[in-house]
């Protein structure tokens, strides 16, 4: 069984070398935020105590095939509970294949592109347990990085749509979580704005 527990300025710093080596996307998040104006969590199972974690990139349960499976089955439904909540609302998960990999094409992803850059995404539209446990696990790993937030202005967008960097910049403005693939994918760590005044910077 799984607790949810919250993390310091470790975990924080974790996130940021992740981000850094994210795409264009990432590189985004981490000029608009400051992370150490939010917190951020991870669920861990009972007998892992937070206190002894020096390394996020490597597994911290003896069982690890069971934290991984429960913790994928929290993010999933993390996700499902998010899109659930306003219309407007997308999960964005960077990728590392290119736009006409053959395997995206093989697979029918669900996509937008940036250049070369692939951007899986689910939307309201998309309350599918099957389908966002399908996009979760088929993104990409190291680093995984995935984002909560809102389309712009209302906008919406169509399935292997290019877009640009702009846009890209745009859907950095809204977020609400972002999540970050740890202990060697095992887990995820969790950051929220939301313990604090909704101001973010750049606005």
């Amino acid at each position: 069984m799984l607790r949810e527990v919250e993390l310091g300025n470790k975990a924080l710093e974790f996130m940021k070398t992740e981000l850094a080596n994210g795409n264009t996307f990432a590189a985004f998040i981490l000029k608009r935020f400051k992370l150490e104006n939010g917190k951020v969590i991870t669920f861990l199972p009972e007998d892992v105590d937070a206190g002894n974690i020096t390394d996020f990139s490597d597994s911290v349960a003896d069982n690890y095939q069971r934290m991984c499976g429960e913790t994928h089955d929290k993010i999933n439904n993390f996700v499902l509970a998010y899109l659930s909540q306003e219309r407007n609302n997308v999960a964005i998960f960077e990728d590392h294949f290119s736009p006409d990999a053959d395997y995206i094409q093989e697979e029918r992803v669900q996509f937008f592109s940036c250049g070369q850059e692939v951007y899986r995404y689910l939307t309201s539209s998309d309350l599918n347990e099957a389908k966002i446990a399908h996009t979760v696990g088929g993104a990409r790993g190291y680093p995984f990085i995935a984002a909560l937030t809102s389309f712009p202005d209302s906008e919406t967008i169509q399935v292997h749509a290019a877009v640009s960097d702009d846009y890209l910049q745009r859907l950095t403005a809204e977020i609400d979580y972002l999540i970050i693939g740890a202990f060697d994918q095992d887990g995820f760590l969790i950051w929220t704005i939301d313990k604090y005044p909704r101001r973010r910077e750049g606005r």
